[in-house]
């Protein structure tokens, strides 16, 4: 294995473990300036609009906004709707279609999702089709799950 993906592992493994310790509350700063906070990320997808059908009616996401016309789809989760948003983002440009790539074939998760019992999230999800790539599985950081969006993705669930 190279060394670049054995750091990327690791980076992973660091923030998968930071996630799960993170205060899902929202924290009081000690000085005067308001605490940064993540409003949207994205992940590539080959077709916004399809993703968008997986994303909310497999997966269990809300619209937050869809202008099909322009490719555009965001979707929150419903269980945070004033929390980050996902841009299901056009892989149209190269550069994104070989990170996409590159990124899936060495198997790293381009995003993680949290849940209170995985079991039954795995089970719900195997029952509307998702595949995994095994049964979640008991880490050091937490017990996680590996699954395809069928969009080029590898998506990580993880119990925190």
């Amino acid at each position: 294995m190279r060394t670049s993906h054995v750091l990327v592992l690791v980076l992973i493994a660091v923030a998968t473990a930071a996630f799960i310790r993170a205060d899902t509350t929202a924290s009081e700063t000690t000085n005067e300036t308001p605490a940064m906070t993540i409003a949207m990320t994205s992940v590539y997808v080959d077709d916004p609009i399809r993703a968008f059908e997986f994303y909310t009616e497999v997966l269990g996401f809300q619209e937050l906004q869809f202008v099909p016309e322009a490719h555009l789809a965001v979707v929150i989760s419903p269980e945070q709707p004033n929390g980050a948003a996902l841009l299901l983002e056009p892989n149209q440009h190269p550069i994104a279609t070989r990170y996409q790539k590159e990124v899936y074939e060495a198997g790293f998760p381009v995003i993680v999702f949290g849940t209170t019992d995985i079991q039954a999230e795995y089970t719900r999800l195997t029952e509307r089709g998702v595949v995994f790539r095994g049964e979640p599985q008991e880490t050091p950081y937490g017990t996680h799950a590996d699954f395809e969006d069928t969009f080029g993705n590898l998506i990580r669930l993880i119990q925190r």
